[in-house]
């Protein structure tokens, strides 16, 4: 991938970068990014492609994480991230300013009650507008499982919405685990600057043919430069 022509840090901007977070985080200055917004891994042993330790012990997951947000608030004041419910213990302590309501029908995720609806999106930052909701409704459909990319894939359209509530056209959003390319892609859709971080080579391909596909399909509100010509003025 080429990216934007822009640089953050060491890395092109708009590309994948196939590496450890952490160690590819601590390459970047402060405050380089505007939003960061990932969903990082639950350690409920998934297979990950790669990522062969997603099932760390309890002590040592706890220092995994602290250690994540400790390089993510170094980068960014907006952060949002999908913690999962198990682990949302470990997280909480790094005191989140909200705590937005996945609302995600047809789940079949279960849970001490049952089935689980519901998933929280951790929220640090400033609120961007007063009226907004934290509620965001988000189906899973069957198509995000069958295109097999992820092992704990996450709607496009769920990322959607978070990268056009939490940033502006100029952004540049950061996932430090970037998996199948999802956030990527919501970002390529909404055209918004990105980086991706992926320790997997596997999914950083896929990252990568999901982001070509994303740029390659038109924006049906953007028209094209050569469409210019077509448009009234005043229209």
């Amino acid at each position: 991938m080429t990216g934007c022509g822009r640089k953050i840090g060491p890395h092109a901007c708009c590309t994948v970068v196939c590496g450890d977070c952490l160690e590819l985080m601590k390459a970047l200055s402060d405050g380089c990014v505007d939003v960061v917004i990932t969903d990082p891994p639950y350690n409920l042993g998934k297979d990950y492609g790669g990522n062969a330790d997603d099932h760390k012990d309890a002590s040592s997951f706890a220092q995994f994480i602290d250690r994540t947000m400790s390089e993510i608030f170094r980068l960014a004041t907006t952060v949002l991230l999908s913690p999962g419910i198990a682990n949302l213990s470990a997280y909480l302590k790094h005191r989140p300013r909200w705590v937005l309501a996945w609302h995600k029908p047809f789940g079949v995720s279960h849970s001490p009650v049952g089935f689980n609806n519901w998933e929280p999106i951790l929220f640090w930052g400033m609120w961007p507008r007063k009226n907004w909701s934290d509620y965001i409704y988000a189906p899973l459909h069957l198509a995000d499982k069958a295109l097999g990319f992820h092992a704990c894939p996450k709607p496009v359209n769920l990322f959607i919405e978070l990268v056009e509530r939490f940033s502006s056209n100029e952004s540049t959003v950061l996932d430090p685990f970037l998996g199948s390319g999802t956030t990527a892609v919501a970002a390529k859709k909404l055209g918004r600057h990105f980086l991706g971080f992926e320790i997997s080579p596997e999914y950083c391909k896929i990252a990568e043919g999901r982001i070509a596909l994303a740029e390659a399909q038109p924006n049906l509100f953007q028209p094209k430069p050569e469409q210019g010509e077509l448009i009234c003025p005043g229209s």
